[in-house]
């Protein structure tokens, strides 16, 4: 996937600590949470542009966060993002491709596993986080 940052015109940065405990997961369905945040950040960053992947350890879980300067989203968007079928950039979204249901399945893999999906954005064009936690095992 790095690769595609890469022929996008992105910049991709990641910063993975080495000692990171253990969490409590499907590790396959873990994988395709952060696959789709990864998919959507390349999807929705134009170039040039960023993105970072940041993980780390809380006192309870480890928070793995995929930040970028995407197309950001406003604070209705952020409530609503999560649902079902709901796109954020309509006028983009036969362009970009993808169905409008890759958040929502994401959201309830995580819970499932007992961990949390967020969203936080400063607005319109100013990119946004994506951050999902998983408890320790």
């Amino acid at each position: 996937m790095v690769k595609g940052f890469k022929a996008k015109g992105l910049e991709f940065t990641s910063e993975l600590p080495s000692n990171l405990p253990p969490v409590k997961a499907d590790s396959d369905r873990a994988i395709q949470v952060l696959t789709n945040l990864l998919a959507n950040a390349l999807r929705y960053t134009p170039a040039p542009g960023a993105v970072k992947l940041k993980l780390r350890a809380t006192s309870h879980a480890v928070e793995f966060c995929v930040t970028d300067s995407c197309i950001g989203l406003n604070s209705d968007q952020q409530s609503r993002v999560f649902k079902r079928f709901y796109r954020a950039d309509k006028s983009h979204s036969r362009a970009l491709g993808g169905s409008g249901i890759g958040l929502t399945i994401a959201r309830v893999l995580l819970e499932a596993m007992d961990g949390r999906l967020d969203v936080t954005s400063p607005g319109l064009g100013l990119g946004a986080t994506f951050s999902f936690t998983l408890p320790l095992s």
